[in-house]
């Protein structure tokens, strides 16, 4: 059974042989004391091993950034530079910004939260003229459109609409992921041109979001802030079926006398139980969500408005 991820790097660590994929170009790199994985996917080869679409994947890891400005600029820096160069737009470009998520949820709470530190500008463009050129403003709208059960309207539906009205040069969209690793939980960020389906990449009857179904260039930013118990459950089984993997006298235990498709029926049926029933995530998720919804927003900002500094965001956005 294959464990559930929005990142591209949790689907890297499960494919074997990954630089022999012709259809792929995967790079590291390290800035700042941040991982930096860059991740290319080419052809629908590379996207049915890698189970995701075609197009860029971005992933920055990070160490707690807490108390630290340093680190927390250099973040922001980091994920804006990358965030620019999938954009490719002009400073008069208007973009939207849709904030999914739920924000009655904590882990789901992301996209909401991120929309309070995200300077929208695009209504002052014509009634404060002076103020918007001097500052080098981009034209930007927000959008928190809810999600599906609050509204009873597919949040793509909702994006196609204002899409239609405000003809955006783009689209960015924010939303919470899941990850199979409790590393990288709140401590990661993908940015992606590859779309995004609200509720995750396995929810097939949700509508998506991306440049085939807007018509637009649409980059998603998110982080993971939720694990599959699942995930959690196959590590603590593989790690008993270890230890009792051999006998007192040496010879092989239970486990280790099956083949390889008992053993993967075994871990089905252990795991079973757990499958989409439950998701994990961290005790300190309110102040992880508050601080990394912060960054995503200042990103943004620096991403799109000329030369902004911290400093001018937290001004603004008081």
């Amino acid at each position: 059974m294959s464990l559930r991820t929005d990142l591209a790097v949790d689907e890297s660590e499960k494919v074997n042989n990954i630089t022999m994929l012709k259809g792929l170009k995967n790079d590291e790199a390290w800035l700042c004391d941040m991982k930096v994985t860059k991740t290319e996917i080419l052809d629908k080869v590379a996207a049915t091993e890698f189970r995701k679409p075609i197009g860029k994947y971005v992933t920055i890891e990070f160490n707690d950034i807490s108390n630290d400005d340093k680190k927390f600029t250099d973040l922001i820096e980091i994920s804006a530079s990358e965030l620019s160069k999938m954009l490719h737009l002009k400073i008069s470009d208007t973009v939207l910004v849709v904030c999914l998520g739920n924000n009655e949820i904590t882990p789901d709470s992301l996209g909401p939260k991120a929309s309070k530190s995200v300077i929208p500008t695009r209504h002052i463009k014509e009634k404060l003229k002076k103020i918007y050129s001097e500052n080098k403003f981009a034209p930007v709208a927000i959008i928190t459109p809810g999600v599906l059960g609050q509204t009873g309207i597919e949040t793509a539906e909702i994006v196609r609409g204002v899409v239609k009205e405000i003809k955006p040069k783009a689209v960015i969209v924010i939303d919470a992921l899941m990850s199979t690793n409790l590393s990288r939980l709140a401590k990661t960020i993908q940015i992606t041109d590859s779309g995004i389906i609200p509720g995750g990449a396995d929810n097939k009857m949700r509508a998506e979001i991306s440049k085939e179904t807007l018509k637009v260039p649409v980059i998603s930013i998110g982080v993971p802030t939720v694990v599959d118990a699942a995930t959690i459950t196959k590590e603590l089984i593989g790690e008993v079926l270890n230890i009792v993997s051999e006998n007192e006298d040496g010879s092989k235990g239970v486990y280790n006398s099956l083949n390889e498709k008992e053993k993967q029926d075994r871990m089905k049926e252990c795991l079973s139980p757990y499958e989409k029933a439950l998701i994990v995530t961290p005790n300190e998720i309110d102040f992880f969500i508050n601080e990394i919804a912060k960054v995503i927003g200042y990103t943004i900002n620096k991403a799109l408005h000329n030369d902004i500094s911290i400093e001018d965001m937290q001004m603004l956005i008081s």
